[in-house]
């Protein structure tokens, strides 16, 4: 015996109920679609604008250029590095004050990548400041520096040194504010540069350390930074305050230099 099911039947009434809820959903959706295409299109307009409005910061249409001598002693450049400088020098000369647990020597913690066979090594604790607690310090601003005779007799002038006669160790810091595509060249350079004045340190038995650091004249800071950081024993917070202190320093210096571009330099800055 067969089974008979019986289906309601749909009026037109209804027939035409569903068909208008379709369609009106049909045209959400295709609404909703369009105003999500139409903020997708405004932020990325937005994003162009902002572009546009900070080209500042990627100097477009500036060319690379070796500066001559005469526009290094011209003063600007130079104003441009000390405004850097003296945040770094500020800085340090806080951290060498702080009272520090001593230690007699650096300790290094080696790492080493999977398969590789030669091994890195990263300091460990409170850095060359913790090693003694009467280090000296000496910046090259505002006026000529004189070289520590107790450890060599030279004319040269690292931008930083900083230095312990009880356990006979210097930090050469030399700071330059290169061009992005030069800053491994700037690196090597300035290494080169304290090569002899470390090697003549070093037969006077001191303990030297040459850290050249680079801030990049658009504000980036470089690895040699952090690293000479860490190493001088300045981390963590403090550390990362300072890099982000250098970086703007250096990109409100190139940019006053680039608004003033034109004018004659008197010396005198409103910056």
């Amino acid at each position: 015996m067969a089974l008979e099911i019986s289906r309601p039947k749909i009026t037109d009434d209804q027939h035409f109920q569903r068909t208008t809820n379709s369609v009106s959903e049909h045209k959400i959706k295709r609404t909703e679609t369009k105003k999500f295409l139409d903020r997708l299109s405004n932020t990325k307009q937005q994003h162009v604008n902002m572009k546009k409005q900070e080209s500042w910061l990627n100097w477009e249409g500036v060319r690379q250029k070796k500066l001559s001598w005469k526009e290094l002693w011209n003063g600007r450049y130079t104003w441009r590095h000390d405004k850097v400088l003296s945040v770094l020098a500020d800085t340090l000369e806080r951290s060498r004050k702080k009272p520090r647990k001593k230690k007699r020597s650096l300790r290094f913690v080696n790492f080493v990548k999977a398969g590789e066979q030669t091994t890195r090594s990263t300091v460990e604790g409170s850095g060359l400041l913790g090693t003694a607690g009467e280090w000296q310090m000496r910046a090259d601003l505002k006026g000529r520096m004189q070289f520590p005779q107790e450890i060599a007799v030279t004319n040269q002038r690292p931008d930083i040194v900083l230095w312990s006669t009880s356990i006979k160790q210097a930090v050469l810091v030399e700071l330059t504010m290169p061009w992005e595509e030069r800053i491994e060249e700037a690196h090597e350079r300035k290494r080169n540069k304290y090569q002899d004045l470390v090697a003549d340190c070093q037969q006077q038995e001191w303990k030297m350390w040459c850290l050249p650091v680079e801030v990049r004249c658009r504000g980036f800071v470089g690895q040699s930074m952090w690293r000479a950081l860490r190493i001088i024993g300045i981390t963590g917070p403090e550390r990362r305050q300072l890099i982000g202190h250098l970086s703007r320093e250096a990109e409100l210096a190139s940019m006053w230099l680039w608004r003033k571009r034109n004018d004659k330099w008197t010396g005198k800055t409103d910056h």
